[in-house]
């Protein structure tokens, strides 16, 4: 946990101290980055570390986003969906990234 949280660290005082500084078709990958580090770090939040484990067992549940997972690609020709997905993910990233500046 402690490498999770320095880590995390690590990378919010980089992407802070780079916030102006990264050209801008690196900024959708710093928004990336930001949430991945984020997600890492409150994967292990108390309140729901408990639910987490339960869903890791759940077999179901598993098999459910696994499914859900398949349907992406990670090539640059991707479809609409993936390119949804891939903006979600952006947006939320910056929203994250901006609140935390």
């Amino acid at each position: 946990m402690l490498k999770y949280f320095l880590f995390t660290a690590f990378l919010f005082c980089g992407f802070q101290a780079a916030a102006q500084d990264f050209p801008r078709r690196m900024q959708d990958a710093a928004y990336i980055a930001t949430l991945k580090a984020v997600l890492d770090y409150k994967l292990e939040d108390e309140q729901i570390l408990e639910d987490l484990a339960q869903l890791r067992t759940n077999e179901k549940f598993n098999a459910a986003v696994e499914k859900k997972i398949q349907k992406l690609t990670n090539k640059r020709q991707k479809n609409s969906k993936n390119k949804r997905v891939y903006q979600i993910l952006v947006n939320a990233g910056k929203n994250i990234y901006n609140e935390l500046n």
